[in-house]
């Protein structure tokens, strides 16, 4: 079995704008209220995001800002101390999604008014006196707010700090462990006052930039040929060391087959694409390929490993001790035969693996890690 490096998504980092990079900048807009007990907004928050429709939930890559307009409407005269608002990024384990098993990563917060900076209704001339916080009637505040790209994290006993990617929203339904994002918005009313909290679920993707293909590579999909080779081109591929598969065949004899797998570079995938692989083997018994059901046999997978905290177990303890692991395989590859062999002990496959666009992003985050390999499993074959 061969294990490669890391998989993850492809974005093109905001500081190097591309057109790749805007073909995700929408201008979508949400609202949210908090209601009265009369079922009557007071509160109103306008946000923009990347979301594909108003009714799905705000969507933010790495690199957007967190924008919007937040309104009152106090029919009354009410006391306010301030308006704030925090980005919070939450892991949660076990099988419900609540603060009990949620352990907060990230907690970004701004502050959309306070008292201090005066009536906001007033002139800043009108009175030398310290306001004293009391609202009544429409008031409305812009907001804008950078959505995280990472976080300081500090491994072990290590001195200095190192900043890691945001990890992926995530949560799936054979998987106790999650990734959520929230945006609060928080009205405080000051000392024995009941406060006001708005909670917006939202969805954060990362943004990867990968090293640019060989340049064989990309005038063969630019012009629609076929992909050069390794031995053609070796700063398209990551060929691996060759790998030998043993067994027996029907007769009860030994055989063996030698692999040779490689991949194709940079080794950081995009989701929605195919990526394409090539593998060599050769032997010195023809039998070998006729007791096996070629390319059919062939056992190339794309599995992923998740690693969080177990549920309910705090991060006091050495995470060693309190993690989990979630294994699946979630891709497997296709192969077929290029051309006819001009050795008949020697054989050539060409492969593609299918990269589901809904898989999230890689992630080298201690409390939740997503790592990706790539696995030559061995042959699926009752003749060998």
């Amino acid at each position: 079995t061969t294990e490669l490096p890391t998989y993850s998504t492809v974005f093109h980092e905001p500081e190097t704008p591309s057109r790749s990079a805007f073909e995700h900048h929408r201008d979508t807009v949400h609202q949210f209220h908090m209601p009265t007990s009369k079922g009557k907004p007071w509160a109103i928050v306008r946000l923009k995001s990347n979301a594909r429709s108003h009714t799905d939930a705000p969507h933010y890559f790495a690199g957007n800002h967190v924008s919007g307009v937040f309104a009152l409407h106090l029919t009354e005269p009410t006391q306010l101390k301030d308006i704030t608002l925090s980005i919070r990024g939450q892991i949660i384990t076990g099988e419900y999604c609540n603060d009990i098993s949620a352990y907060t990563f990230l907690n970004e917060l701004i502050t959309i008014w306070s008292k201090d900076w005066g009536d906001p209704g007033g002139s800043p001339f009108s009175s030398s006196s310290k306001f004293s916080g009391r609202l009544s009637g429409d008031y409305s505040w812009p907001f804008d707010l950078p959505f995280p790209t990472g976080l300081s994290h500090r491994v072990g006993n290590a001195s200095t700090a190192t900043l890691i990617r945001l990890p992926d929203t995530f949560r799936e339904a054979n998987c106790n462990g999650s990734v959520r994002y929230q945006l609060i918005f928080r009205v405080n009313r000051g000392k024995l006052q009941a406060n006001s909290k708005l909670q917006v679920p939202v969805l954060y993707t990362p943004r990867i930039t990968p090293e640019p293909m060989s340049l064989l590579r990309q005038m063969a999909y630019e012009n629609s040929l076929p992909l050069a080779r390794p031995d053609s081109d070796p700063a398209g591929w990551h060929t691996l060391p060759p790998v030998i598969s043993t067994g027996k065949l029907l007769d009860g004899s030994n055989g063996t087959l030698h692999c040779t797998l490689s991949l194709p570079l940079p080794l950081v995938y995009t989701r929605g694409s195919v990526a394409p692989f090539y593998l060599r083997m050769h032997s010195t018994d023809i039998r070998i390929f006729r007791a096996l059901d070629l390319p059919k046999a062939i056992n190339l997978i794309l599995r992923r490993r998740i690693t969080y905290l177990e549920p309910r177990i705090g991060v006091k303890k050495r995470l060693q001790d309190c993690t989990e692991t979630s294994v699946i395989d979630v891709s497997k590859a296709l192969w077929w035969s290029p051309d006819s062999p001009d050795d008949p002990l020697r054989r050539i496959f060409e492969g593609e693996l299918h990269i589901h666009k809904q898989l999230p992003a890689a992630s080298d985050y201690e409390l939740f890690g997503i790592e990706y390999t790539v696995e030559l499993l061995p042959f699926k074959s009752p003749g060998f």
